[in-house]
């Protein structure tokens, strides 16, 4: 829904720094492949491949890590202005219109969800009850279908009915294991500010952008 990776990446180098970890540094930087595997994922699961990387100690608590990169996160996003992915509002708006049902399956905490929605005009167009968080309602984060088939039964629709939009890998992998139609949407500013393109070719269709999404 937003581009939020630069954000990301910032506090994870903020949160790391006080375990000791410098992620730029040239001895053993965080690479664009290191940042592929993170796409999708729980935060916790993000940081278990911080640890390791660089080999972090069992003073290295993946819970009090996500604590401290959420504060640091949700500080800024409630400061700063936040612009919503090309063509997201104009899909909203027109899925809505053809009375479908919205969900929304995503890896974040509830809190940075809320923020987003708020921010981006959405919140009446995605209830609370129609919100599933995979950190805070679920056990088993995507690949994962759990987190998909949560969001099917909360707006009362059975998977193999739904279409579900992700722009990573493994987003992909748990709308296919929920059985549900699949639409692998590439991240630009990744593509083209970063060098990483995700393998979405286990989706049904791929695009682009959402702006090349119309739905009849």
């Amino acid at each position: 829904m937003i581009n939020s990776h630069e954000l990301d990446m910032e506090v994870f180098g903020v949160v790391l720094r006080d375990y000791g970890v410098d992620i730029h540094s040239p001895d053993n930087p965080w690479t664009a492949d290191d940042e592929v595997k993170m796409f999708g994922l729980k935060l916790p699961d993000m940081f278990r491949l911080f640890i390791n990387k660089y080999g972090l100690g069992s003073d290295a608590s993946v819970e009090k890590m996500s604590d401290d990169f959420y504060e640091k996160m949700l500080s800024t996003l409630e400061r700063e202005p936040l612009e919503p992915m090309p063509g997201l509002i104009d899909l909203v708006t027109h899925l809505e219109a053809a009375g479908l049902k919205l969900a929304i399956a995503s890896s974040a905490r509830r809190r940075k969800i809320d923020i987003v929605l708020h921010k981006l005009g959405l919140e009446e167009k995605f209830p609370r009850t129609t919100i599933v968080s995979g950190e805070d309602d679920i056990e088993h984060g995507k690949p994962a279908p759990d987190i998909y088939l949560e969001a099917a039964q909360k707006v009362g629709t059975k998977p193999e009915e739904c279409i579900a939009f992700e722009d990573a890998k493994n987003g992909v992998e748990s709308i296919n294991a929920a059985q549900m139609f699949s639409v692998g949407v590439h991240n630009q500013f990744s593509k083209q500010q970063l060098g990483i393109t995700q393998d979405l070719s286990e989706a049904d269709i791929q695009v682009d952008s959402l702006s090349q999404l119309v739905y009849y």
